[in-house]
């Protein structure tokens, strides 16, 4: 009786739901290299003048931006990158470094890939495709220009 007084009076505490994600080192390891290839390829995204097929990505995301509409052409790659520039347009302005910013993004996601590929060709080795996806010289600078191939690897 005494007993069931006293849990009355002081209620056992209930104990909260203790959530814990604890990375694992490849964890730590792939994430690393993700966020240094991004770095990588945000380096000087804006400094270089628009290629031709740029430049028709970026007026075209541009006119999708402002309310004109989006017309789909046969020759421009689909519609996709149109969208994702008029949404970089959306969140950091019209500016050359938010139409390529996607792009780099892409790229810099494309360096994480191998970490799924790590129980069939190893630790080692993924870490190592992860390496030369981030220091391939055409990689690095096909990523930091609006062209369509970033997003044919997803």
């Amino acid at each position: 009786m005494k007993l069931r007084i006293l849990k009355f009076i002081f209620p056992e505490k209930k104990r909260a739901l203790h959530l814990s994600y604890r990375p694992t080192w490849d964890q730590g390891i792939f994430s690393g290299l993700v966020i240094l290839s991004l770095l990588f390829r945000l380096w000087e995204l804006s400094d270089r003048p628009f290629h031709y097929d740029e430049s028709l990505h970026a007026i075209y995301s541009w006119e999708l931006f402002t309310g004109m509409g989006y017309r789909y052409e046969a020759w421009t790659h689909g519609p996709m990158q149109f969208f994702l520039n008029a949404l970089s347009f959306s969140i950091f302005s019209d500016t050359d470094f938010s139409v390529r910013l996607p792009y780099a993004l892409a790229g810099s996601a494309l360096v994480g890939m191998p970490y799924f590929l790590r129980k069939s060709i190893g630790l080692f080795g993924s870490v190592a495709a992860s390496l030369m996806l981030m220091f391939s010289p055409s990689l690095l600078y096909f990523k930091k220009i609006t062209f369509g191939n970033p997003f044919i690897f997803f």
